[in-house]
């Protein structure tokens, strides 16, 4: 018998977000696992879609110092002709803010979430807060750990606590990142080694990642520097930023920024409201603009050119 797939209701998910319920802990127990899947953690993001605008709103004086210092470590490897990728962009409040502090802007900024709404949402606070980079902006949604980019095609891939909740599975989510990404991770991340026995108990409980030095050097990169964050959100759950240099690849890098099948170097081509490839004889749909990139969003569509 074939498994059915789970359709939840998001009315009923908000209900229990909202009587603060651990929404973590609740869809776990219904689905049988101990860590986060991807679709636990897609889940509830979307209950909260608009909500991380509401907070940055309300507090853009602390908002601004936390991107500023982001900033400020980011644009050290930044130039004219970066690419530059946000994993777990959220609502694309920071990143916004981050560009903005910018001195020098990427020549081009990838930025993706798993949630459609969330990516959604940020639009909004684009248009609103981000100053003269609109057009230099490509936001999707698409799954951390089939990111749809083309091998060795990113200059430098960052995140900002988009990492944090796939505790298990962390190997997995930085040999990905490291097949995309030509030259530097810059990621900002819980760090679990210098936390408080309170913050890891907390970090535990809600499926953090742990150990990320040690992953990334038993596949072969380095950490290059490591940094801590001043006045996080949550003192509970302090930021560092993790310099990290990918395992020496040999392949040939890529001069231009192409999406591909998620998780693939098989390039996408745009053909009216979605993106197909000829090779694999899928397509994948636009929705308002935003591409959804997700292998769960595929559709064969292989006599397409006939």
């Amino acid at each position: 018998m074939r498994n059915k797939t789970i359709l939840y209701n998001i009315n009923t998910l908000k209900e229990l977000y909202n009587r603060n319920i651990n929404l973590s802990k609740h869809l776990k127990n219904e689905l049988g696992i101990d860590h986060n899947n991807e679709e636990i953690i897609e889940l509830m993001y979307e209950i909260q879609s608009g909500s991380y605008t509401n907070v940055i709103e309300n507090n853009m004086e602390f908002s601004k110092f936390y991107s500023m210092q982001l900033s400020n470590i980011l644009g050290k490897f930044i130039n004219k002709n970066t690419s530059l990728l946000d994993i777990g962009t959220g609502e694309m409040t920071n990143l916004s803010l981050v560009l903005n502090d910018l001195k020098i802007k990427p020549k081009i900024t990838f930025a993706f979430d798993i949630s459609w709404s969330r990516i959604y949402c940020g639009n909004f606070f684009v248009e609103k807060h981000l100053k003269n980079y609109n057009s230099k902006l490509v936001p999707f949604v698409a799954d951390i750990f089939e990111i749809p980019l083309q091998d060795n095609s990113i200059d430098l891939i960052t995140s900002n606590h988009a990492l944090e909740p796939n505790g298990g599975n962390l190997e997995e989510l930085l040999c990905e990142l490291f097949r995309v990404v030509k030259k530097r991770l810059v990621l900002f991340e819980p760090y679990y080694e210098k936390n408080s026995l309170e913050g890891k108990q907390r970090m535990d409980s809600l499926g953090y990642i742990k150990g990320l030095e040690n992953v990334v050097k038993e596949l072969g990169g380095s950490v290059e520097d490591v940094i801590k964050i001043d006045k996080p959100f949550n003192d509970l759950n302090p930021t560092y930023c993790f310099v990290i240099l990918p395992p020496p690849d040999n392949s040939k890098v890529k001069d231009v920024v192409n999406f591909s099948v998620p998780g693939t170097d098989s390039p996408l081509k745009k053909d009216d409201s979605f993106l197909y490839s000829e090779e694999c004889g899928v397509s994948f749909p636009i929705i308002k603009n935003i591409p959804v990139l997700k292998s769960n969003s595929k559709i064969y569509t292989s006599v397409y050119h006939k």
